[in-house]
């Protein structure tokens, strides 16, 4: 299947399994080619996400004649690229940490618009995967409000992959996906309606993830394929 013809078929899929809100497609490029973004582009896709952040960095000045492309960050912050993602990137997905938010702030200062975040909150029990605590989140999210260059959007939620033909643990993945909304639901009701994003889902669980009720699902394999490299900063 052609590029254009898995955009489509996921739009499709998405349309078919949201409930009542509009699903936002975050295209994750890492690893693509200019070439493949700009078709994507073409058809329609806006939202771009990228994990790494020189690579990111070398598309957002290769695309910049593109208008209402947004760059999506969405690999673990190093603080000594703080500087480099708040001034470049629109969005940031994976924000755990007090002092990542200030120094996030502190260099978006002089940019025209705050830097959209999400908190990534910790849904694995691997001890070497990222996000702030479940019970810490709160305390988060009122020292995000706070920074006048930083606007909370809401969370990313990114659980241990499980294997789907196995009905116990799809359960399992189900009501984990379920629990999170509801906590989704308590930022909301506590920060306001500007908080409207819930970063859940992926290219092997995004049906499941809509239908308990995310609104944004990161989909890199089922739309881009396999990626032809792997670059790290």
């Amino acid at each position: 299947m052609c590029l254009k013809n898995r955009f489509f078929y996921i739009k499709h899929q998405i349309e078919q399994y949201k409930i009542d809100e509009n699903i936002r497609l975050l295209a994750v490029s890492k690893g693509q080619p200019l070439t493949a973004i700009k078709e994507l582009y073409t058809l329609g896709q806006r939202d771009f996400g990228e994990n790494y952040v020189q690579e990111g960095l070398a598309k957002i000045n290769d695309l910049s004649f593109l208008p209402e492309i947004t760059w999506h960050f969405i690999g673990q912050v190093q603080s000594n690229k703080t500087k480099l993602i708040a001034e470049n990137f629109d969005w940031v997905h994976t924000l755990d940490r007090n002092n990542i938010a200030i120094r996030l702030n502190a260099a978006r200062l002089s940019h025209p618009s705050p830097l959209n975040v999400c908190i990534q909150i910790k849904a694995s029990v691997q001890a070497n995967r990222s996000g702030i605590e479940k019970d810490k989140g709160f305390d988060l999210a009122r020292t995000i409000v706070q920074l006048p260059a930083l606007k909370l959007k809401g969370l990313m939620i990114m659980p241990d992959r499980i294997d789907l033909s196995n009905n116990q643990q799809k359960r399992l993945l189900i009501k984990q996906y379920q629990d999170w909304r509801l906590y989704y639901n308590q930022f909301c009701q506590e920060f306001g309606l500007k908080i409207n994003t819930l970063s859940m889902g992926m290219s092997s669980d995004m049906n499941l993830a809509i239908q308990a009720g995310s609104n944004l699902v990161r989909i890199g394999s089922a739309l881009f394929g396999a990626r032809p490299f792997k670059k790290k900063d």
